[in-house]
């Protein structure tokens, strides 16, 4: 019993002197670059740390924030690793063949009994550009013949500059589309193979309607008058405050009776939102009070 409990308490005391070391290494990554992470969920912090720490033979916190006093380009490779990346197109399928089969056509109705033909989506934290794109195809897919009467406008959004610029081009491996059938690849994408390079998917002009910005969800301006935002996979790795924080944003963000899609793991504020679909996880923003 004596071991254990010193043991626990040395664990306490480790897990304490680290979440001291991590304030300051935070607070030198925004003194270095601005970036305020401390919003992000410390478990979060704590692994991308440790993936630095590897990557740079850090052996502790305390080495690793010597680093970062030397080497200012470290920050930005923390803050790298801390953005989430990850994206693929039609992620979770089935949410996406809901959005088809029940939001679309509810969203469609209400514009042409408003005799509205603008649309306006918008894809927050959106990586490398799969998910806007797979919304653009989407549209493309539920409207058919009757999209050309209507005008639509998607809006893709990362705090990753790299990953912004990655997203305009529109090229993908053929690893990124693996998981479209046959025929989306085709008729959506053009297949580029040259001798001694990797085969290339490039997204056709018509699907150049996204258009893409470095914008920061957390301090930056929030436009207004949306339709639809994507706010996916984002939300939890922020705090609960933060989490709140966006909600509010994305609240006002929308049009009245506008649809928000979070991820299969997160939950809209119930006192902004009211339930459209539990698995595929769409909300419709409630009423017009002030958020």
């Amino acid at each position: 019993m004596f071991i254990g409990n010193v043991l626990n308490f040395k664990d306490v005391e480790f897990k304490v002197k680290n979440e001291k070391e991590l304030k300051k290494i935070l607070k030198m990554v925004y003194r270095i670059i601005g970036f305020d992470a401390s919003n992000y969920k410390s478990s979060t912090l704590h692994r991308r740390i440790h993936k630095r720490m590897f990557e740079t033979d850090c052996k502790t916190y305390s080495d690793y924030l010597r680093l970062l006093k030397k080497n200012h380009g470290e920050a930005q490779k923390f803050i790298d690793t801390l953005t989430i990346k990850v994206s693929d197109f039609y992620r979770d399928k089935f949410v996406f063949d809901f959005l088809k089969r029940k939001v679309l056509p509810k969203l469609i109705s209400n514009k042409l009994k408003k005799g509205e033909t603008h649309i306006r989506i918008w894809s927050v934290g959106c990586a490398a550009g799969q998910e806007p794109y797979s919304v653009a195809i989407l549209f493309y897919e539920a409207l058919g013949l009757r999209y050309y009467g209507f005008r639509v406008s998607i809006m893709g959004t990362d705090v990753d500059k790299e990953a912004i610029g990655k997203a305009k081009a529109g090229v993908y491996g053929a690893s990124d589309v693996k998981g479209l059938s046959r025929r989306l690849r085709e008729e959506y994408f053009v297949k580029v193979r040259r001798r001694g390079e990797s085969t290339k998917y490039i997204v056709r002009d018509f699907l150049r309607i996204v258009k893409f910005k470095k914008h920061d969800i957390i301090e930056g301006k929030i436009p207004k008058g949306f339709d639809m935002i994507f706010c996916r996979n984002l939300l939890i790795y922020f705090t609960p405050e933060l989490q709140e924080k966006i909600n509010k944003k994305l609240y006002k963000a929308l049009k009245k009776d506008g649809f928000l899609v979070v991820g299969t793991s997160e939950q809209a504020n119930y006192g902004l939102f009211k339930e459209f679909d539990k698995k595929a996880h769409v909300f419709v923003k409630k009423g017009d009070g002030s958020a």
